[in-house]
């Protein structure tokens, strides 16, 4: 267990993801423990720190990276090799880029694409009618299905939802 840089005395962290709240006078009695982390939307694990009245809320698995593992390199994110966002675990954890973790995702297919996008404005059905459509320009496609006309270009040339 290593103290939370920061917070040193106040919190610290263990290489498998657990937060330590240290003993606090509390009514002339202590208290000490592991924090429960919250689940946020995206699925990674969230934990609060209350220091002078501020709260400061944390990532775990940045904290575990953060305390114990190296980056030399100065590497912005951290990938989850075994893609479960909740194992924390030093072991499960490395610095990459940006680009590396997008490449990690779209190897593993944790990315979604086409209509699984929550982004996305089309689905299989739609896409399969505009590349159908005969004797219309892109620009005319694009404003029936409101999308623009370099998106039509891209998925009649399948470099857009390529199936």
């Amino acid at each position: 267990m290593k103290d939370i840089k920061g917070y040193e005395g106040l919190y610290a962290i263990t290489t498998n993801g657990q937060v330590w709240s240290y003993p606090k006078k509390i009514a002339g009695g202590h208290c000490g423990k592991f924090l429960k982390p919250l689940v946020v939307s995206s699925g990674y694990l969230q934990v609060g720190f209350r220091v002078k009245g501020s709260r400061h809320v944390y990532l775990v698995h940045r904290l575990v990276a953060q305390a114990f593992i190296p980056n030399p390199l100065e590497k912005k994110c951290i990938n989850h090799k075994n893609w479960n966002k909740s194992d924390n675990r030093i072991g499960n954890l490395e610095w990459v880029s940006y680009k590396e973790n997008m490449a990690h995702a779209k190897i593993n297919n944790l990315t979604a694409r086409g209509e699984n996008n929550g982004n996305s404005k089309l689905n299989l059905g739609i896409v399969e009618r505009i590349r159908n459509i005969k004797n219309k320009t892109f620009t005319d496609i694009g404003r029936e299905f409101g999308i623009s006309r370099v998106q039509v270009a891209n998925i009649i040339k399948r470099k857009q939802w390529q199936r």
